[in-house]
C-alpha cells in the first residue's frame, strides 16, 4: 500500500485531535481506512479534493435482515411492499392525497413519478374518470387484476 502524504487542511483541528489522542500518529489515518474497508470486504473509499473541501465516498452493500443487499434489491422490496399496500388501501376509491397520507408523502411529484404512474402502468390501480385525469373529483382505485393479485397473496400489505 503507498502510504499517502499526511497535509492537514485545517491545521488548528488537526492539532486539537492530536491532543485529545484522537489521532495517534500523522498520516495513519488514510491508510487505516483503506485497510479497514479491506478487511470488511469493502471496496476501498475514493478521495477526492473539489474546491478546498476533502471528500469520501464509500462504496459497501447495504444490509437489511442481517444479509447482504444491492440497493436493487432493497428497493424492489420496498417497492412491493408499496405496491400491496396501496391496492389494499384504493379497495374503495381513494383520492391521490388520501394515498400520500396513507404513505406519509408529500411531495406530489416525487408521488407520481415512484408510486402513482407506475401503479397504474403495472394495471394496478385505474382512475375513476379516466376522461379526466386532472379532475377535483379524480379517484384512484384497485383494479380487477389488482385485487386478483392481492387475493393470490403475490402483494401483502
Amino acid at each position: 500500500m503507498i502510504p499517502l502524504c499526511s497535509k492537514p487542511t485545517n491545521p488548528l483541528i488537526a492539532e486539537a485531535f492530536h491532543r485529545t489522542g484522537a489521532v495517534e500518529v500523522w498520516g495513519r489515518g488514510t491508510n487505516r481506512v483503506i485497510a479497514m474497508c479491506k478487511q470488511h470486504g469493502a471496496a476501498p473509499p475514493v478521495f477526492q479534493e473539489q474546491q478546498g473541501f476533502l471528500i469520501v465516498t464509500f462504496k459497501a452493500q447495504m444490509v437489511v435482515g442481517g444479509a447482504a443487499r444491492t440497493s436493487q434489491g432493497v428497493t424492489a422490496q420496498v417497492t412491493a411492499q408499496v405496491t400491496a399496500q396501496v391496492a389494499a388501501f384504493c379497495r374503495n376509491p381513494q383520492t391521490a392525497k388520501a394515498i400520500m397520507a396513507e404513505l406519509r408523502l408529500k411531495h406530489w411529484k416525487t408521488f407520481q413519478t415512484n408510486y402513482l404512474d407506475p401503479l397504474m402502468a403495472m394495471g394496478i390501480l385505474e382512475r375513476t374518470i379516466p376522461d379526466k385525469p386532472q379532475s377535483r373529483l379524480q379517484r384512484y382505485r384497485t383494479t380487477q387484476a389488482g385485487r386478483s393479485v392481492l387475493a393470490k397473496g403475490a402483494l401483502k400489505p
